[in-house]
């Protein structure tokens, strides 16, 4: 027994230096049963004493600074909220003013879009306050341990209080209240733990639900700018050729555009159109290029015969900005004639894989000839175009430019490889 208490004291003061408090905790309790073992009663009393205090100061502790830190996080987090949320609502304000505005001008396009902003901001003040209240439910969940702690912490206080009744009284009563708490805390547990889970599941499922509008609504937005600018672009094309054109070959050319116009109003009427439609559209576009550009190029489509092209459905516009970047810059500035390639394969069960080659200039030069004519402009359709992939296929992983060269590192010109999420037209 003596050289046990020396090895205990010994601990005792290293865990002292060392300022281990669960340590210390340990090896008092430990003395007290070395001294209860021996029959010395009162050290045995006074020890557990010891140890019970000491328990309970580092419990409270604990408490204290976990319950400090929770408040602050929830505090942060709720005056972050209301700044967001103030800054928002201030926004949406001045939208819908610009909303009434644009109603009083006609401009039905700049109204919709207005309303698409303060949507998507309304949507955002839900998902801040659900996260304010995830936070507070954190906050809560956690108040639930520290009381689940502090009643074990009773529970022990009392476990040893019966211990030095039991030192005292040489009873052996304790053990069944012991026994009995500790089931208690493990049944509560248990059903904490399912309330947790519950609560947990219920507020992913509601973010993913929001978060999923929050992504239809960026798409539309995304897909109303597209149509304008891809009407400009074609407008400003019939302009310029009739300028310098004749009568009999630009009356050919109204009608194709007509043709092209009427294809892109009906496609733009839904997020997903049929996979024919999307492709004639763009026959027609490369066309009317080819008229304008007095036949400097050519081109191939090539849909791989296993696709359906009537039940796949895929996003209106998604392959013309790229074909438009292919002939304007990277053919048109190329001193002979060129060619434009597009296939289509399908990968997987509800994938296409989308290739557009040319054998232009190459990005570098051709970004060369864009600074010295538009400046810093930026491509406005292949940015949309690219950002619309993304939000479609949930990243912009499938999305490649490759830049090709021949065994002298000279451009041979651009491929874009696309893979697209399909959808079957019932």
């Amino acid at each position: 027994m003596d050289s046990a208490m020396k090895a205990i004291n010994k601990a005792l003061e290293l865990s002292a230096e060392e300022k281990d408090e669960v340590g210390i905790a340990i090896e008092l309790k430990q003395k007290a049963e070395i001294y209860f073992a021996m029959g010395n009663f009162n050290e045995a009393a006074n020890y557990y004493n010891l140890t019970i205090n000491y328990k309970d100061s580092i419990a409270i502790e604990e408490k204290k600074r976990e319950t400090s830190r929770l408040i602050e996080e929830y505090e942060s987090a709720k005056k972050q909220n209301e700044i967001s949320t103030l800054q928002n609502e201030k926004r949406i304000q001045q939208l819908e003013i610009e909303k009434q505005q644009a109603i009083i001008r006609g401009n039905l396009e700049s109204y919709r879009q207005k309303q698409s902003e303060i949507d998507l901001l309304n949507k955002e003040n839900i998902i801040s306050s659900l996260n304010l209240q995830n936070k507070k439910d954190e906050l809560n969940r956690k108040t639930i341990e520290a009381a689940s702690k502090e009643l074990a912490l009773n529970l022990s206080t009392q476990r040893e209080k019966l211990k030095e009744r039991e030192i005292i009284n040489q009873k052996n009563t304790k053990n069944i209240i012991i026994y009995g708490s500790l089931l208690t805390l493990f049944l509560l547990g248990i059903l904490f733990n399912q309330y947790r889970q519950s609560q947990r599941r219920k507020a992913e499922a509601e973010t993913r639900d929001l978060q999923h509008q929050l992504s239809e609504m960026k798409i539309e937005a995304l897909r109303a700018q597209m149509n304008p600018h891809f009407i400009f672009n074609a407008l400003n094309s019939v302009n310029r050729y009739i300028i310098r054109s004749d009568v009999e070959t630009a009356s050919e050319y109204l009608v194709k555009f007509s043709k092209l116009m009427r294809l892109v109003l009906e496609n733009s009427k839904s997020s997903l159109v049929s996979l024919h439609n999307e492709i004639e559209a763009l026959r027609l576009y490369i066309e009317l290029e080819q008229l304008r550009f007095d036949n400097k190029f050519s081109f191939t489509i090539n849909i791989n015969e296993s696709i359906d092209k009537d039940t796949t459905s895929i996003p209106p516009l998604i392959l013309q900005p790229y074909v438009e970047n292919a002939i304007w810059h990277g053919l048109m500035n190329k001193s002979s004639s060129g060619k434009v390639d597009i296939t289509i394969n399908k990968i997987g069960h509800n994938q296409l894989k989308c290739i557009i080659q040319d054998d232009g200039i190459g990005r570098k030069k051709a970004n060369q000839f864009k600074s010295e004519t538009l400046g810093s402009q930026r491509s406005f359709g292949t940015e949309i175009t690219k950002e619309r992939i993304k939000l479609l296929n949930g990243s912009d992983q499938n999305f490649k430019i490759i830049d090709l060269i021949d065994e002298n590192s000279q451009p041979l010109g651009t491929r874009i490889e696309i893979i697209l999420n399909t959808f079957s037209i019932k």
